[in-house]
């Protein structure tokens, strides 16, 4: 992962999942596999000649000479130098390897977003995956009795072109309720900040993120409108 704190959270996942695999296969009368050492960043099992290497992204020359079955980058788009590492990392993987890259936008024009645009274009071995905050069933809210709302233009046109429920439509009010920008212009700014954080659309998620100077969705919607002007003479 990007930074220290996030490999310690995957750290800990990766050990629950090893922790409840070892349970379901006693459950099964099988017994589950055994651990030969276990360090903060690594665990072997040596009876599988397997092992598990959690690590912070930072080194240059990590995973060569090495031989990576399974490969899982966590937050790509926020690390230093990643094509450095990546280029490292993807020469242990063998051509029956796996490699997973999960991350959230982080502005276009890097690494990560050259790789995404390369890949729907079909000139990456990559296959794109988008997966928008309102697939997520956790995200809604439950109607009180009796209430109803009445959607604002914005609202109504996420509604309409997403297929929100009332209930997401409430969840979001809810997340904007909670965000601010640095000037205090809440009234018009809620929906760019909520973008940044709960993107509808690759688009949407790149245009948002990262430190632009121009509003970018602003800037892409005239590109779009942008009309070719006279032959020059």
């Amino acid at each position: 992962s990007h930074d220290r704190v996030a490999t310690q959270k995957l750290r800990g996942r990766a050990r629950l999942l090893l922790k409840k695999l070892g349970e379901d296969l006693e459950k099964k009368d099988l017994a589950p596999p055994r651990v030969g050492y276990e360090t903060k960043e690594r665990l072997s099992y040596p009876e599988m000649n397997s092992e598990v290497y959690i690590g912070t992204a930072g080194s240059k020359v990590f995973g060569r000479g090495d031989t990576i079955s399974r490969l899982h980058c966590s937050e790509l788009a926020f690390w230093e130098n990643p094509m450095e590492i990546m280029t490292g990392l993807l020469q242990a993987v063998p051509y029956e390897g796996h490699v997973i890259i999960e991350t959230t936008a982080n502005g276009i024009g890097n690494y990560f977003h050259r790789l995404w645009l390369k890949s729907q274009e079909e000139r990456s071995v990559f296959k794109t995956h988008f997966f928008p905050w309102h697939l997520n069933p956790d995200y809604h809210l439950k109607l009180d009795d009796g209430e109803t709302l009445s959607p604002t233009p914005d609202e109504d046109l996420v509604k309409q072109n997403f297929k929100l429920t009332d209930e997401q439509i409430k969840w979001r009010r809810w997340k904007m309720s909670e965000m601010i920008d640095d000037n205090d212009e809440d009234d018009y700014k809620d929906p760019e900040i909520f973008k940044q954080e709960y993107p509808m659309t690759d688009t949407e998620a790149f245009l948002s993120s990262g430190r632009p100077y121009f509003v970018m969705v602003n800037l892409h919607e005239a590109n779009n409108n942008a009309t070719a002007g006279p032959e020059p003479l």
